[in-house]
């Protein structure tokens, strides 16, 4: 252990949307993911759809770079995951093609888990994994998968049913210039990745992928679009806001645009959008006002506060207000 945090710190570090996120609910968490290096994958069906829907939407020519269509039906919910742990020590371990042949790692997985833990055997817990449609899927991610996502025909139906909503919506073609070519007075990026070293002076410089954003030099604008798909609905994208902290996620993304314009950009004006997309298909680009961006910034500014104290401190322990034992009833 003292060697992976030796390690981290000797590196200098970017923090993004998603590992501020983890260190403010679990510094533990992130502990375990950035420092120890034991990340774990996120395979949840709606991650997956919102990947596909970017791909389509911003780098369609990439597509098969990235993904798979799987031959039947994908496993969902714990049975996926427990077939991409096993392909994951597969690929650690390829000892074998055949998934009975993983029942020590099937029975840990269950066992951390705590699936299938009132079965009286293990014989019947590995029973309940090896069926038909897992065993297919295993030997799928095997011969084919490689580092691509393995999505089934459903998943890239229902994506390219989003994709073609957003396209119906006239605003949201307007914002992201996708159907345009790139000149001289307008350029169009996608999928962006930015940083931004020493951000404020912290010890620590903060980094993200942009969906999309297009810098307009006859009015000298930056538009930053960022691609949501929910399942609620438009009227509750609102809440969503607050509740997955993507106003953190917004306010980065405006200081990456910020710290990577050129010097003749740097007055430009940044309009920002969440381009959403509904459980109905329905398509609506929310504007940011300015002034919810510049409340954005002062809370972006406080949490990146909370992770220099934990960054500084290597603190890991305790989320910050109960660190700083700040919480009383």
């Amino acid at each position: 252990m003292k060697n992976n945090i030796k390690e981290f710190y000797n590196k200098y570090f970017y923090f993004s949307y998603s590992s501020l996120n983890k260190l403010l609910y679990s510094p533990t968490l992130f502990f375990d993911w950035y420092i120890l290096n034991q990340k774990e994958d996120r395979t949840d069906k709606h991650l997956i759809e919102g990947k596909v829907l970017h791909c389509l939407l911003l780098q369609k020519d990439k597509f098969d770079d990235n993904f798979i269509i799987a031959p039947n039906t994908v496993p969902t919910g714990n049975n996926k995951a427990i077939i991409e742990s096993i392909y994951g020590h597969w690929l650690k371990d390829p000892k074998s093609f055949k998934l009975k042949n993983f029942s020590n790692e099937i029975i840990e997985w269950l066992k951390y888990n705590d699936l299938h833990q009132k079965l009286s055997s293990d014989e019947k817990r590995i029973e309940k994994i090896l069926i038909d449609k897992n065993i297919v899927y295993f030997e799928h991610l095997i011969k084919a998968s490689g580092n691509k996502d393995v999505i089934d025909q459903e998943i890239l139906e229902k994506c390219e049913e989003s994709v073609k909503a957003v396209k119906s919506c006239e605003k949201s073609v307007e914002l992201l210039r996708s159907d345009d070519q790139a000149f001289e007075l307008i350029e169009v990026f996608n999928e962006k990745p930015l940083d931004y070293k020493n951000f404020k002076d912290f010890p620590f410089g903060i980094k993200g992928i942009i969906d999309n954003f297009v810098i307009d030099h006859t009015t000298k604008t930056v538009f930053i679009n960022d691609i949501k798909t929910t399942q609620k609905t438009l009227s509750d994208f609102p809440e969503s806001i607050e509740y997955f902290k993507y106003w953190l996620q917004a306010a980065i993304y405006i200081e990456l645009i910020k710290g990577n314009l050129r010097d003749n950009e740097k007055d430009y004006e940044i309009i920002f959008h969440f381009i959403v997309v509904d459980k109905y298909n329905h398509v609506y680009p929310f504007p940011v006002t300015n002034r919810t961006l510049r409340q954005w910034k002062l809370d972006m500014e406080e949490v990146l506060k909370k992770a220099e104290y934990h960054y500084k401190n290597k603190e890991y322990k305790l989320p910050y207000q109960f660190a700083l034992e700040n919480v009383k009833l």
